[in-house]
Parts: structure tokens; C-alpha cells; sequence
């Protein structure tokens, strides 16, 4: 393939936020055209890469260099891209997903005042994102990765008189350069270790299993890929680093869509199967990532059961859908993460947009309890969100069935029971909190009247509830078409004929994660990484069920929870559960221990050192000088200009010193 085109991929973005940065103020409505064209440019290149490499008609890896970058002593770094499947199957569904969420912001930014400068920012958004992806070196990943960091706080605080929206942009910030930290360490540990930051390079090394510093099980691989996994934490929000996702909610709904969907919080994830070969010589962080994975696919789940604003119920639902992404790399099972990261990305924007499609339209409402009936004004936004809704719980033949099911039977099969059950009732959870808010804002009777008073439409002055624009429905039965049909790209072995059958997408994959699944397969003394190799098909297929079952069972509950015995269900639940209910509720109190021991345990420290500074070290300095000004004052006696008292002193010292010398 033609490396102009690669370059073009990145570049379009980076016009469209030039366009609208510089001269949005003459372009207009125009500009946000432009910017939409730019992104469907870079997402009709992506699918020509990915199909065209998909077939086989085009050679991989690609490599394109730029220009060089540093060279400081022993590293030299180039501004370089590497293209190969991995990158494909990337780029592929973060153009895609994006040139929609720049099509549907048509619609939903609409008169908004600061039109041009939104585009401006989503634009270096992507660049950004697809930066991060292409990068052939961690530094020039890291310009992408700091990149997405800044966009997401511009992003988050767009609306600048909304209160707690730049306090949200700031959280999101400083969280994520927690993260941060833990990759700076990481690239300085491996320039260390091999003397260069090129990740093909870095992996072969791994992969040959010579270097001393990356000895399987070895303590500097394992504090390696633990600083990694730190910065993984920060950008894809797990334990204990998530708690600024659901905060992001504060930015205009496409942003969220975005974030959540395509950028930044898929970065973490792309990050560790890119590098899947290092964190393959460290089983014990590969069993840390597990367990943090799990738990936090089970914290957010349970958060999101009892939340009443309908994007917070979706924002704590990618954190436990990030969960189970990581849950997958930590069992070795690296094409079923990444896979979900794919089929996610469609399921999940849909909720997104389908979520803004109601707030645009039932003039900015997003409490639940406030909906409810919006499917007959908004018959295709209610019917793509409830695909949407069939997806992300698992139902078949939807997408996130095959990505979800796969990563719930890689677990049970890598022997981590445990889990595996934190997996399964997490499945169960998902089905309740989506279908909640499915029927919650569009089936029953409507609640907006009662909420609003009387007459909302004219007393506000809008309109009646109707549906969307098709700048903004066209979206959303696109998107409802991946959610469909995605899954089937990457069938498991099961519906292929049986063990030694592989998925398009693992096929497709495998050139990349061999070196990993070679390492973990030497290190088990088995086939291949988190494979079901001493498991029939029979229990695979009786887990299938019941996963399936699991997910119907939500639906149902959800439906009566939400229809039959609303709203004295809501106050009964809250009255039976008790102190579980507040749990979720009040989002396991994360936000005020952090408030507490962190930001409360700075201002200790701040506080402390201000009395260290005040007390001891200007009062040894005051000390110091006043003594000094003291000395100076008894000794300026001595120098007053008169002679006599100079005559006397000299008198009064030949005196003291006579008598001393016939003293002794």
C-alpha cells in the first residue's frame, strides 16, 4: 500500500482541527462539514487497509519513516509508523466509530456557540488517538498517548459555565498523570534493558528470550510490566485509577461517545496487547491485571445498577466493560480482549448516541426517574438503543455475545474460577443496569409532564418530545448494524467445526500475538495461551447457556423492576438492601476516600509544611538575622566619629592589655 495514504489516516484529523482552530470563526457550519469529511476520509482509508490486509491483497507489516527525532548518546528515536494487523484491526473501527460521532455532533452541536472549537478539539482528538496507534517507537506512542490526555481534559470542560465541568476536565488530568508516571518509568526501564524504545525491536527481544533483564518470571520484567500496567490503569480506567471516567460525563454527549467508544479509554488496552509479549514473561502481573480486572468489571457493574443520570449508568458500564477487557489479558486470552475492545466499540457508542439523542431532544433531561414512554416520539432511537442493549448483554447472535462469551470461557479454562464467577454475576449485572435504562426512558408512561410541570414544551419554550435529525439517527443504524453484526468476524471454534478452527480475527491476529502465546505456551507446558485444551465441547456449550440465561434473566428483571412494579420498586429496593443499596448507590464511597485520604491527606501534608516553613526554617533564617542585626548594632557603637572616644578606647585597651601581661 501507497505509505501517503498511512500518512493521510492521521493527517486528515489533524486538518479538520487546523480548519476549524484557525479559521472556524469564517468557516462556520462549514468547518464542522470539513471536519466530518476529513475523519470519513481517514475511515474510508482504514477500511481499505483493514479489508485489503484482511484478504490478503495487501503485504504486512508496513513501515513508514519521517523523519529522525532524538539522538542523544546511546538513543536515537525517529518519527516513525508501523503498520501491521493489529494496527489495521485499530485503525479500522476508530475512524469508523469516529467519522460517525463527527456526523451525529452535526446534529447535536447544532447553534451551539462554540461550534468550530469543538470540531477543532475532536479533530486533535483523533490525530491524536490514531498517533498512539500508529507509532512505531513509545515515545512517539507517548506524543499520542499525553496527546489524548490533553484533548480529553479540553473535551470534558468544553462547557465552560456548566458547574463542575472544568473540575471534571482537571480530575480526568491529574488522574490520568498518575498513569502517566508509571509508563515514563517503564520506557526508561526498557531503554535500560535493550537500549532502544522501537517496540518491534523491544518485542523481538522479548520473544527471543536472551536478554537477561527480560528473564521470564524475572523481578525486573515484573516491576516492568507492572509500570506499564499503571499507565494502562490511568487511560483505560481500572482500580484504583478510574474514579475520572464517570466524571467526564460533564462533556457534550458525543464526547463521551468518543472517549468511550474509539479513544483514550481503549488506549490501555491497545497498549497491552501491542506489548502482550512482555507481560507474557510476567505471569505474576498478568495474575495482578486478572484480579484488578475482575474487580473492577464487578465494582462498576454494581455502581451502575442504581444510578438515576442515564450517561453515568453508561460510563460506569465501559469501566466494567474495560474490566473484562483487561480480565482477558490477564488470562492470556489477548485476541478475545482485544476483540471486545472491537465489538465494544460499536455497542457502546450506540448507547452513547442513543443516551444524546434523548437529552437533545427531551430538552436536556438525563434523570431516569424523569423519562420513561419516548419510544413513540423516538421509535429509531429507542429500537437501536435496545439492540444496542441486547448486545453489550450478551445475547446471541449479537456482537458482544461472541466477545463477551469467549472472555468469560477463557477465564473458566485458564483455571481462574474465582474469576470467572466475578465475571459471570458482573454478565448478569450488565443485563440489568442496560436494560433498566432502556425501559426506564422509553417504555411506560411518559414522566417528563409530571417532572417538568405541566405544558413543558411551551413553558420552556420547545417543542414536543420527537425524534432526532438524521445527521443524528444515520449514526445510530449504522452503528446498530456493527452492533450486530460484528461478532461474526471472529466466531469461536465451537460454531467452526471444533478445536484447532480459529476466528477471522484470530487468524488475522495471530502474526502479532504469536510471540506472546509461544512464551505463555512454554511457560504452562501447553498448546497455547488460555486455550481450553482439557475441556469438551459439552461444557463449553452448558456455560454458553448459562451465560445466556444469565443475560435473559436481567432482561426480565430489569423489565418488571422498570414497568410492573415501578416506582414502589425503586423505594423497596433501596429499604430491602439497605446498606448495599447506599454501596452502589453512593458508587462504593471511592470519591470521598479519595477525598479524604488523598486530596484531605495533601492538604495535611500542605498544612504541615507551611507551619515546617513558617516555624523552622524562616525562624532559624529570622534568628540568624536578627543576631546579625543585634552584632551589628553593639559593634555600630564603636564607630561614632568622635575622637576622644576613640582616644579612651585605645587607652582602656593599652590598660587591659598591660595589666594582662603583668598578670601573668
Amino acid at each position: 500500500m501507497n505509505p501517503q495514504l498511512i500518512l493521510l489516516i492521521p493527517v486528515l484529523p489533524l486538518l479538520a482541527f487546523l480548519a476549524n482552530g484557525l479559521f472556524g470563526r469564517w468557516l462556520g457550519r462549514a468547518g464542522g462539514w470539513l471536519a466530518v469529511l476529513c475523519m470519513g476520509g481517514s475511515a474510508v482509508i482504514g477500511a481499505v487497509l483493514f479489508i485489503g490486509a484482511l484478504g490478503g491483497r495487501i503485504a504486512l507489516p508496513v513501515d513508514v519513516t519521517l523523519w529522525q527525532w532524538l539522538a542523544v548518546g546511546d538513543l536515537s528515536v525517529r518519527v516513525g509508523f508501523h503498520v501491521d494487523q493489529l494496527t489495521c484491526l485499530m485503525l479500522f473501527f476508530v475512524t469508523l466509530v469516529s467519522s460517525l460521532v463527527f456526523l451525529y455532533s452535526m446534529g447535536y452541536m447544532e447553534g451551539d456557540p462554540g461550534f468550530n472549537r469543538f470540531f477543532a478539539y475532536m479533530g486533535l482528538f483523533d490525530f491524536s488517538m490514531l498517533v498512539l496507534v500508529l507509532g512505531d517507537s513509545l515515545p512517539v506512542m507517548f506524543v499520542g498517548w499525553e496527546g489524548v490526555g490533553l484533548c480529553s481534559y479540553l473535551l470534558i470542560g468544553y462547557y465552560l459555565a456548566l458547574p463542575g465541568a472544568a473540575d471534571a476536565g482537571k480530575k480526568a488530568f491529574i488522574v490520568n498523570r498518575i498513569g502517566d508516571f508509571g509508563f515514563l518509568v517503564a520506557m526508561c526501564m526498557l531503554f535500560k534493558a535493550t537500549g532502544t524504545l522501537h517496540i518491534q525491536t523491544i518485542l523481538g527481544e522479548a520473544a527471543a528470550g536472551a536478554n537477561p533483564l527480560l528473564r521470564a518470571g524475572g523481578a525486573f520484567v515484573t516491576a516492568l510490566t507492572l509500570m506499564l500496567f499503571l499507565g494502562c490503569t490511568g487511560k483505560s480506567a481500572q482500580i484504583p485509577l478510574f474514579v475520572w471516567l464517570p466524571d467526564a460525563m460533564a462533556g457534550p454527549t458525543p464526547v463521551s461517545a468518543l472517549i468511550h467508544a474509539a479513544t483514550m479509554v481503549t488506549a490501555g488496552v491497545y497498549l497491552m496487547v501491542r506489548l502482550s509479549a512482555l507481560f507474557a514473561l510476567a505471569p505474576a502481573t498478568m495474575l495482578v491485571v486478572a484480579i484488578v480486572a475482575a474487580l473492577t468489571a464487578f465494582v462498576a457493574g454494581s455502581i451502575a445498577l442504581t444510578q438515576r443520570d442515564i450517561k453515568k449508568v453508561l460510563a460506569y458500564s465501559t469501566v466494567s466493560q474495560l474490566g473484562y477487557m483487561f480480565l482477558a489479558c490477564g488470562v492470556g486470552a489477548f485476541v478475545a480482549g482485544i476483540f471486545h475492545v472491537f465489538t465494544h466499540a460499536f455497542f457502546k457508542g450506540l448507547l452513547f448516541l442513543g443516551a444524546g439523542s434523548v437529552i437533545h431532544s427531551a430538552h436536556h433531561e438525563q434523570d431516569l426517574f424523569n423519562l420513561g414512554g419516548l419510544r413513540r416520539a423516538m421509535p429509531k432511537t429507542a429500537v437501536t438503543f435496545f439492540i444496542a442493549c441486547l448486545a453489550i448483554a450478551g445475547i446471541p447472535p449479537l456482537a458482544g455475545f461472541f466477545s463477551k462469551d469467549e472472555i468469560l470461557w477463557q477465564t473458566f479454562a485458564s483455571g481462574r474460577l474465582g474469576l470467572w464467577v466475578l465475571g459471570v454475576v458482573t454478565a448478569l449485572m450488565t443485563a440489568i443496569y442496560s436494560f433498566r435504562a432502556y425501559f426506564l426512558t422509553f417504555e411506560g408512561e411518559s414522566r417528563l409532564e409530571k417532572a417538568h410541570g405541566h405544558g413543558h414544551g411551551d413553558a420552556h419554550g420547545h417543542g414536543a418530545v420527537h425524534e432526532s435529525p438524521a445527521t443524528m439517527t444515520i449514526p445510530l443504524i449504522l452503528l446498530a448494524v456493527g452492533a450486530v453484526g460484528a461478532g461474526f468476524l471472529n466466531l469461536p471454534p465451537l460454531f467452526l467445526g471444533g478445536e484447532g478452527k480459529e476466528g477471522v480475527v484470530s487468524t488475522f491476529l495471530e502474526p502479532v500475538l504469536a510471540p506472546a502465546r509461544e512464551i505463555i505456551a512454554a511457560r504452562a507446558h501447553m498448546a497455547a495461551a488460555g486455550e481450553a485444551v482439557h475441556h469438551g465441547a459439552g461444557l463449553e456449550v452448558g456455560l454458553m447457556l448459562f451465560s445466556i440465561a444469565l443475560a435473559v434473566a436481567g432482561l426480565l428483571l430489569a423489565r418488571h423492576y422498570a414497568l410492573k412494579a415501578w416506582p414502589a420498586a425503586a423505594d423497596r429496593a433501596a429499604h430491602r438492601f439497605g446498606s448495599l443499596y447506599q454501596l452502589s448507590y453512593h458508587r462504593w464511597w471511592w470519591d470521598d476516600f479519595y477525598n479524604l485520604a488523598v486530596a484531605g491527606g495533601l492538604r495535611g501534608v500542605a498544612r504541615l509544611a507551611t507551619w515546617f516553613d513558617r516555624w523552622i526554617i524562616d525562624g532559624i533564617l529570622h534568628t540568624i538575622g536578627g543576631l546579625a542585626s543585634l552584632g551589628s548594632r553593639a559593634l555600630r557603637g564603636l564607630q561614632n566619629g568622635q575622637v576622644q572616644s576613640y582616644a579612651l578606647g585605645f587607652l582602656v585597651g593599652v590598660n587591659v592589655v598591660v595589666w594582662l601581661v603583668l598578670w601573668f
